[in-house]
C-alpha cells in the first residue's frame, strides 16, 4: 500500500526525502517520489545548559564478588570506571553532575513488573552492592543524587524538579546498563523535551 501525500502548489523536489506517491492539491499525479521533509536544523551536542547523568554505576568496582542476577557485558568494571573520565570533564566545565541510583525495598514491593523478565531480585537498600561506586567515580557530596524504583530516572521521582531547577536542557547520559536504565531514561527525557545525548 503507497502513502498519498497531497501538496498544496508547486513540488520542492530537494525537500523530497521518502518514497510515495505525491499528489497536487489539483488532483495531478506526481508519480513515485519522496515525501517532503520538513526542514530540521543541525543540533549542537549540547545545546542550552547541559547535566552529566550517571546512571546505575553501582557496588564497588574491582573488586571480587558473586555474578549478579543481570548479566554483565566482559570487562564491566574496567567500562564502567571511563565514567570518571566525563565526570571529571563535566566538573571542570561547571556542568552539574546527576548521579542515579537504583534501589529497591527489601520487602520487594517495589519492583512492580520488572522481575517478570530474566532480571532476579536485585539493588535492594542496605546491600553494599546497591551503593553508588563512590571511590572509582569519586561521587562527592556536591554531587547531586537521584534514587529510583524503576528502570527509567524520571518515574516516581524528584528528577525533573532537579533539572528544571538547574535550568537543563541538554541531558549527557552514561550508565551501567544502557539497553535498560539508560535507554528508558533516554526515551523519557526526548518524550519530555530534553536534548539526549
Amino acid at each position: 500500500m503507497s502513502r498519498v501525500l497531497v501538496i498544496p502548489g508547486r513540488i520542492n523536489r530537494r525537500l523530497l526525502t521518502r518514497w510515495a506517491r505525491v499528489v497536487t492539491a489539483d488532483g495531478n499525479t506526481v508519480g513515485r517520489t519522496a515525501m517532503l521533509q520538513r526542514h530540521r536544523p543541525k543540533r549542537d551536542l549540547i545545546e542550552g545548559t547541559p547535566a552529566l547523568i550517571v546512571i546505575d554505576i553501582q557496588g564497588e568496582l574491582f573488586a571480587e564478588r558473586e555474578p549478579g542476577p543481570i548479566p554483565e557485558m566482559p570487562n564491566f568494571d574496567e567500562r564502567m570506571a571511563l565514567a570518571r573520565k566525563p565526570i571529571d570533564k563535566a566538573r571542570e566545565r561547571g556542568i552539574p553532575v546527576i548521579f542515579i541510583q537504583e534501589v529497591h525495598r527489601p520487602d520487594l514491593v517495589d519492583f512492580g513488573r520488572e522481575l517478570d523478565g530474566a532480571e532476579d531480585v536485585h539493588c535492594l537498600e542496605n546491600d553494599p552492592d546497591t551503593a553508588i561506586a563512590a571511590k572509582v567515580l569519586d561521587f562527592r557530596p556536591t554531587d547531586y543524587h537521584i534514587r529510583k524504583r524503576r528502570y527509567s530516572a524520571f518515574f516516581g521521582t524528584d528528577f525533573e524538579i532537579l533539572l528544571k531547577g538547574l535550568k537543563v536542557d541538554t541531558l549527557l547520559l552514561c550508565g551501567g546498563l544502557t539497553d535498560v536504565c539508560v535507554h528508558y531514561t533516554f526515551v523519557d527525557g526526548h518524550q519530555s523535551d530534553y536534548f539526549c545525548r
